[in-house]
């Protein structure tokens, strides 16, 4: 039996923050952004993760972690209460 594999695909409907970046010698380009992303032509969602834009022009999706708008909603609340982040 051969396994059947899924195209990928991802839209990027808006980029919101780049909340670090670092860059290789090499030239490539490495960012923790949010953004809001529609994956395999479903309703999009937020989008925490690394990607790399790397200086052949190619950019790879490293690991992260998706929130729908209920889901953000909770995080902002949570995030708002934690008093350790106050300065």
């Amino acid at each position: 039996m051969v396994p059947r594999t899924k195209k990928f695909r991802y839209d990027i409907i808006r980029d919101i923050a780049v909340l670090e970046e670092n860059a290789s010698e090499a030239g490539n380009v490495y960012r923790k952004e949010l953004k809001e992303v529609a994956y395999n032509g479903k309703p999009p969602v937020y989008d925490l993760r690394t990607w790399s834009y790397l200086n052949t022009g190619e950019v790879r999706l490293g690991k992260g972690i998706t929130f729908t708008w209920e889901e953000l909603k909770i995080l902002r609340i949570v995030l708002n209460d934690m008093r350790e982040l106050d300065d």
